[in-house]
């Protein structure tokens, strides 16, 4: 194999500038791992129980690795926690709860229990205190705090008593319990004793309403007690109460060393652990007051006016809503854009006739100055006098020569003049106000071109308004104006036609007219009233025949019949907030034993919202856990053998109670 190898000699290569052959480059630099110093020891947690026993524990610092090695940099250490062993005293003390005696029943009056002045009672429920400190376990008095941290629960320091009244059963307090008979499968009883004349009455002889005596299971560490299943609901004290705190329940288990399940008083439980919650209160809609009223969106005839309140604070947590708004009378939403467009289709769609221009001018003019987003608005119709705005019309200008013939002194000129749209009252025009607010069709010329007359050109007045077509319109009919001559012509000159004629065309200088009724606007109530009775109303239109809304003279002067109804009456359905039943008594537990067990309770709805009601809550019923209990079945043992006794035959079965874990 032959490679044939072409070499270009420096003498060969073009005159250009020889390529680089070294440029600069960047090498990167080494990054070591860097790391925090080790934080501080951990403080040891108590290394004594509530028996006394001494616990091992430890403590803990770390450090923070803030950069990462590259590029072969030291590596990061690897150890980035350490811990030890906490230092045990030689010795723990132990600590205990000591209760003493309960002191006399103190009466809790009427009033104020029930927030309400009242007689002076001298029986009834009441509370009593004692008093509970810490002692070390020989007995030595110790600070509180150790007791907190060491010992179990401390014992209740209040409880409900009963000062009795005179007809009621009275009994001594209870004696202390007696000693357990064995460990942890024993039982342990207190006593109390009728007392006076307590112990002839019926009623007192009843051991279910006023037992005699009480059992219970001894205390025992080899029992655990958990929680098991889900919160109940939250529920509120007393049937009144809508809102604010309440208490949600779990139900408690209690295990014995097997684990097997057994009564929950033996683990010295009440079945329940109860947690405070809260059920938060409803917030109603909040509304700022109304801004005043706009301007009528026509200067002529028909129209609507509108005014807004803004959103002060949205309802919450089953609040009052804000207003339910039609889509005629009034309209809500939330965006400020949103509100321009969905207002302009109610103008367009309630005033058919209005110009479109004029529509977005009124907009502009009432919506831009509402400070806020969230806005109601009200959209109410009006009728405004067509003559209550005019054009006004300077005098015209002097002319202004634009081309100018110097042999005659005349040529073409220009003449121009203000033209204002003005608040027409009685005693004539009075202030300017915004343009759009007179009829464009009807605005006068601001500039006119025309030939300034030479001396010897016959000089006319200004044309006069044309006259009115006859009804109905035709080409048959014509209109006319006229002027009048103000300088004869010079010799051998002669003047111009002094009249004008036009056929009558309809809609464009003839017109039919016709009434025209509007919908029905919604209820209106008086000034501050929210609901009941109230008046529709519907407004009357002179229309031509081009769809523009005219002064109501027009119509009047032709004699049209009205036949139409403009008012009746209405009721605006007042807002009824929702009523609920009390609750129920709670059910009987859907589960004799075992885990699954539930209360129910319910209540109904008396009276549903209405109008701008506040709506009724979610919640109809509530449920909380039943206490859980063991499920026992009894157990068949086979049959003995079978042994006579005096003649007959018999067979023995022994039968066991046999306890089923849920």
């Amino acid at each position: 194999m032959f490679a044939l190898v072409c070499v270009c000699l420096p003498c060969r290569c073009p005159e250009s500038p020889r390529p680089g052959t070294v440029r600069p480059c960047r090498m990167p630099c080494k990054r070591d791992c860097i790391v925090t110093p080790f934080s501080d020891w951990s403080q040891c947690s108590p290394t004594c129980d509530a028996a006394g026993n001494i616990q091992k524990t430890k403590q803990s610092r770390n450090r923070v690795i803030l950069q990462l090695p590259a590029n072969g940099g030291q590596d990061c250490p690897e150890v980035l926690e350490e811990e030890k062993d906490c230092e045990a005293p030689k010795v723990c003390p132990g600590y205990r709860w000591k209760s003493h005696k309960w002191r006399r029943c103190q009466l809790v009056p009427w009033n104020i229990r029930e927030d309400s002045p009242g007689a002076q009672e001298t029986c009834g429920p009441g509370l009593q205190t004692r008093a509970v400190s810490c002692r070390q376990l020989d007995g030595v008095q110790a600070d509180i705090g150790e007791c907190l941290k060491f010992a179990n629960t401390m014992p209740p320091i209040s409880q409900r008593c009963q000062l009795p009244c005179q007809d009621d059963c009275q009994l001594t307090n209870w004696s202390k319990f007696s000693s357990c008979t064995a460990d942890c499968v024993g039982v342990r009883t207190r006593k109390r004793l009728l007392v006076g004349r307590s112990k002839k009455k019926d009623k007192c002889k009843n051991t279910q309403m006023y037992p005699l005596s009480e059992t219970q299971y001894c205390p025992c560490d080899k029992y655990n007690a958990q929680p098991v299943g889900n919160w109940s609901d939250c529920i509120l004290a007393g049937g009144d109460r809508e809102c604010g705190q309440g208490y949600r329940y779990q139900a408690m288990v209690c295990y014995d060393q097997d684990n097997r399940l057994v009564e929950t008083s033996r683990c010295n439980s009440h079945g329940y652990i109860e947690e405070a919650c809260i059920i938060p209160c409803p917030s109603d809609c909040k509304l700022s007051e109304w801004s005043n009223w706009s301007r009528c969106s026509k200067s002529c005839g028909s129209g609507v006016k509108v005014r807004s309140k803004w959103l002060r604070e949205k309802p919450y947590n089953g609040g009052r809503p804000c207003p339910k708004l039609d889509h005629i009378n009034q309209v809500q939403h939330e965006k400020h854009s949103q509100d321009c467009k969905t207002l302009f289709s109610i103008l367009n769609s309630y005033c058919q006739q209005c110009p479109t221009y004029r529509i977005s001018i009124f907009l502009h003019n009432t919506v831009q100055n509402i400070p806020r987003c969230s806005e109601v608005y009200e959209v109410v119709p009006c009728i405004s006098d067509c003559s209550q705005y005019v054009w006004v019309a300077e005098p015209w200008s002097v002319w202004k020569v634009s081309n100018l013939d110097l042999k005659e002194n005349c040529g073409e000129g220009v003449q121009t003049r203000k033209v204002r749209c003005m608040l027409n009252t009685i005693d004539g025009p009075s202030e300017s106000v915004e343009d759009y607010l007179c009829d464009p069709e009807d605005m006068p010329l601001g500039t006119r071109g025309s030939r300034l007359p030479c001396p010897e050109d016959c000089v006319l007045s200004d044309w006069s308004s044309w006259n009115r077509c006859s009804l109905p319109c035709s080409y048959n009919n014509s209109r006319k104006r006229t002027a009048y001559a103000i300088r004869s012509p010079g010799e051998g000159r002669q003047c111009p036609d002094t009249t004008e004629k036009e056929p009558c065309s309809l809609n464009l200088n003839c017109f039919h007219y016709f009434y025209n009724i509007t919908d029905w606007s919604t209820c209106q109530l008086s000034a501050n009233a929210v609901c009941g009775n109230g008046i529709k109303t519907r407004m009357l239109d002179c229309v031509r025949s081009d769809g523009k809304s005219v002064d109501l003279k027009f119509c009047k002067e032709l004699s049209l019949e009205k036949k139409w109804q403009m008012n009746i009456s209405c009721v605006v359905e007042c807002p009824v907030n929702c009523q609920l039943s009390d609750w129920s008594a709670w059910s009987e537990c859907s589960h004799t034993c075992g885990l699954d067990g539930r209360m129910w309770r319910s209540r109904g709805v008396v009276q549903g919202s209405q109008g701008d009601g506040r709506p009724c809550p979610s919640q109809l019923e509530q449920w909380k856990p039943c206490p859980v209990r063991p499920c026992y079945r009894w157990q068949y043992s086979p049959w003995s053998e079978c042994r006579v006794e005096v003649g007959y035959t018999t067979h023995c079965l022994i039968l066991s109670l046999t306890l089923v874990l849920s």
